[in-house]
């Protein structure tokens, strides 16, 4: 039998505050962690999500908006794109190693495939081109 656990929207307490009545320290908080969005009120874990449903299952930023507005979260589109830019950002050294690795490669092999995307403010679509390398030397 197959089961399924729906996702849970949640707020977490990053810097919890503790106090101690007997010492002249005061309230005591733990310093800011490194975040993905610097003052953004996003987890690493829900941009990951974000990340993955575009560029993996193919799911437009406005229907993950929807589908946020419908567990009751409401966010404009554009705050998602600014949080895949800002992973983007985060994984450019990433992308640059993997296309320094693909470079040294003694065999390179590309396909430029248009592709339409959807534009939803124009409401039609435009093409666009999804780029594929390989670097296997296999027939």
């Amino acid at each position: 039998m197959l089961d399924v656990i729906p996702a849970i929207l949640r707020g977490l307490t990053i810097r919890p505050q503790y106090a101690c009545r007997s010492c002249t320290d005061g309230v005591v908080q733990a310093k800011v962690l490194l975040r993905l969005v610097e003052g953004g009120m996003v987890s690493t874990a829900l941009v990951a999500q974000i990340v993955v449903s575009k560029f993996a299952w193919y799911l437009p930023l406005y229907r993950q908006v929807q589908i946020l507005a419908g567990q009751g979260i409401h966010l404009d589109r554009a705050t998602l794109a600014g949080w895949v830019k800002r992973a983007a950002w985060w994984l450019k050294s990433l992308y640059e190693l993997q296309l320094r690795t693909i470079q040294a490669a003694p065999r390179l092999f590309c396909d430029e495939t248009p592709m339409p995307v959807l534009d939803p403010g124009r409401h039609r679509t435009c093409i666009c081109q999804f780029w594929a390398h390989a670097m296997d030397d296999r027939p």
